[in-house]
């Protein structure tokens, strides 16, 4: 049975107003505001001698809409009192972090900050509290950079000096920039409109005692990471060369082109170390001096980020990859590396079904995991191998994550945080790991929460099928990891929330993630797997057939917009960010020939002239199927947002076909919704949506946009 409205409503744009819902919260709901309210880690730095750590926390503050970020330091002894060191700065994006690193002896911290107009570097002692900044503003002010990476500031191994990167804007050619007043047009080239160049990363050491600033890099180079040698000679950075001060490819400037170099601390001249196609980044310098880890794409430039641990010779020579049979395994590409006490392996974290866990690779190429599976969710690890010691926040889809630690050598993590003390501990959604046979037979696993208390034989639930973005792996952190919808008050209110690991994403494997470019099977093969899932759901009970939703960000918006373009099984959808016409978005890319290879290895997609490819596009473009979509659609796009372009037209189609459909924008936004309370208004709506859709006989809502309902058989 399907619904179609006579009068649709059109655009809605929010306010900071949230919208309600109609249904009474029961005794046991985790409600929107709840979920959005509770505290956040975002940053874990073990002290050099092990005893303290230090994290950030973030809160949310409702009546400035707003995040605040505060510093606390807590010691590694179990039953030690956190206290807070310092106020961050507040904004609105609930990512923002000061990212401080601690002074070699322990004594302080130091981190960067925006005060007063300027960006400088600040200090603050762990014993008095007490902040001084080690920067003039004014100084600083002359250099001109556009900002400062928090998380590329490293110490050299004595305390004397920081190294850290600072953006520096590209002059403008006058001859091709108009001007605000100017009267005549400009030439532009295939990255317009951001061909005037994309900010160059240059590389600065301040020396600390007498507050010197000296910029190490030429024009020629433009850094993104750096890691000071044992004697503090020399830094080995990962830069991409570029021309005239700028890069006018943007896309170069995601690192893709980035070698390894070396550069004399006290002259600044530099020495390539490796050179090859794809990155090379993320290097850490062995304590011994001899060798340097890094990050590396094993010389194969990849937009689909295939990535494993390398290593190569401090003096230069042959590369080694110890990590590339495990990443096969994983299907995920490593994190920070950190050298072990004997310079015989590097420990790093990575994606590995369903989790983020640490690993310790040996130069040899043994690869052990160092965290268990199952259970807990493990994230910003701080690993100290000197004093055989880790720590790290460590979490679960229904209880949001504290600060633990381990030893390394026998992980035992023991918790040295409570920071959501009236978070509940029992009567909470449960999940489990489910796995399944796609239709061609592909192996696919997901994860299933369920509504506290359900038991076996228990009537069949309403079910949202929730599609992430990426495609990355499905984490299995606090909400998934995710921000964009209320998962728990869902089920606490008597949903099933089912979130598929869908083939093209991480942690099960290089071959599964792969399937997508190897293929040309951006959506089909996903969509088969999804709703393989959703049978095996249906078969065991859990879900009700006739009231099932689907709900996707980004690459799961672009699934989700598929998906009801091939059944009508789903009685509503939620739609964030989403695109639906690829023969356009190849168009669009056709004159940029890193964006036509970035296509090609994430998705498979060929250009429209190519034999047989534009009926392909056509196939997998919901804008073209859009005649058999019967489902009722909520889009959620940002008035900033590049994918807005997407959602107007999408909206109008489903609007000419009659289907019940609401286009939201949220003012201030870009490719994922920050603000606070335009988050809880986006999470009620969404609750308003799949409530009304999948009761059994939905009723009209004005403030969801349906005001006039009739049935119609298909």
């Amino acid at each position: 049975m399907h619904y179609r409205v006579t009068r649709t409503l059109a655009i809605v744009t929010i306010s900071l107003a949230a919208s309600g819902s109609s249904r009474t919260a029961a005794a046991s709901e985790i409600s929107p505001r709840a979920i959005l309210s509770a505290n956040a880690i975002q940053d874990v730095l073990l002290s050099p001698d092990g005893g303290a750590v230090v994290y950030e926390l973030r809160r949310t503050d409702w009546e400035h809409n707003r995040y605040d970020t505060e510093l606390w330091l807590v010691g590694t002894d179990p039953g030690a009192a956190p206290r807070k060191l310092l106020d961050g700065p507040a904004g609105t994006s609930a990512y923002r972090s000061l990212h401080a690193v601690w002074r070699p002896d322990g004594r302080s911290l130091v981190y960067f900050s925006t005060r007063d107009g300027a960006t400088r570097l600040w200090e603050v002692e762990v014993a008095s509290g007490a902040e001084r900044p080690l920067t003039a503003m004014e100084g600083w002010r002359e250099e001109d950079p556009r900002g400062v990476p928090g998380n590329l500031l490293r110490w050299s191994p004595d305390g004397s000096r920081l190294a850290f990167v600072a953006l520096v804007v590209p002059p403008v050619d006058p001859a091709n920039d108009p001007g605000g007043d100017a009267v005549k047009g400009y030439v532009a080239s295939p990255f317009w409109p951001n061909d005037h160049g994309t900010a160059t990363g240059q590389l600065w050491v301040l020396a600390v005692a007498d507050g010197t600033l000296a910029r190490l890099t030429p024009d020629t180079l433009s850094v993104s990471d750096i890691a000071w040698s044992p004697d503090g000679r020399q830094l080995v950075v990962s830069a991409l060369p570029v021309t005239d001060g700028r890069i006018l490819n943007p896309f170069q400037a995601t690192g893709l082109d980035n070698d390894l170099y070396v550069v004399d601390a006290a002259t600044g001249t530099h020495s390539i170390l490796v050179a090859q196609p794809g990155w090379d980044m993320r290097p850490a310098w062995s304590p011994d001096g001899r060798w340097i880890a890094f990050v590396s794409q094993r010389g194969v430039k990849d937009w689909n980020y295939g990535s494993c641990v390398a290593v190569v010779p401090a003096a230069g020579g042959p590369v080694s990859y110890p990590d590339a049979d495990a990443e096969r395994e994983r299907g995920s590409a490593p994190g920070d590396l950190t050298w072990d006490a004997r310079s015989e392996g590097v420990y790093f974290d990575a994606f590995r079904r369903g989790g983020r866990h640490l690993f310790h690779a040996s130069r040899e190429g043994q690869v052990r995991q160092v965290t268990p599976d199952g259970g807990d969710y493990y994230e910003h690890f701080s690993v100290l191998p000197e004093h055989d010691l880790a720590a790290m926040t460590a979490g679960r889809p229904a209880t949001p994550a504290d600060v633990v630690a381990s030893p390394l050598g026998r992980f035992d993590a023991r918790p040295l945080t409570a920071v959501n003390p009236e978070w509940p501990r029992e009567g909470l959604p449960a999940m489990e790991t489910l796995s399944w046979r796609s239709a061609d037979g592909t192996e696919i696993h997901g994860h299933l929460l369920l509504p506290p208390g359900r038991r076996p034989g228990a009537p069949p639930l309403p079910t949202l099928v929730y599609l992430p973005g990426g495609p990355s792996m499905v984490r299995t952190g606090f909400q998934f990891d995710e921000s964009l919808y209320p998962f728990l008050t869902f089920a606490s209110r008597g949903f099933a929330v089912f979130v598929p690991n869908s083939r093209g994403r991480g942690g099960w494997g290089r071959a599964l993630r792969q399937a997508m470019p190897e293929h040309a099977d951006f959506l089909p093969g996903p969509y088969a797997d999804v709703m393989a899932g959703v049978d095996l759901l249906v078969e065991r009970g859990i879900s009700d057939p006739q009231r099932l939703g689907l709900a996707g960000f980004s690459y799961g918006a672009c699934l989700t917009g598929y998906a009801i373009t091939r059944t009508d099984r789903f009685r509503a959808a939620s739609i964030g960010e989403g695109y639906f016409d690829w023969v356009d978005a190849q168009f669009a890319a056709a004159g940029n020939p890193e964006y036509v290879q970035l296509r090609r290895d994430q998705t498979g997609f060929r250009l429209p002239w190519e034999p047989g490819a534009l009926q392909e596009l056509m196939e997998q473009s919901p804008t073209y199927q859009a005649d058999r979509i019967r489902t009722p659609v909520l889009l959620e796009y940002g008035e900033a947002s590049a994918a807005r372009d997407a959602g107007a037209p999408f909206f109008g189609i489903l609007q000419h076909f009659q289907v019940p459909s609401v286009l939201v924008v949220y003012p201030r936004t870009g490719h994922g919704i920050d603000e606070p309370l335009l988050l809880l208004d986006s999470f009620e709506r969404n609750l308003a949506w799949f409530e009304r859709w999948l009761r059994p006989e939905p009723t009209g809502d004005p403030a969801i946009g349906a005001n006039e309902v009739e049935r119609r058989e298909r």
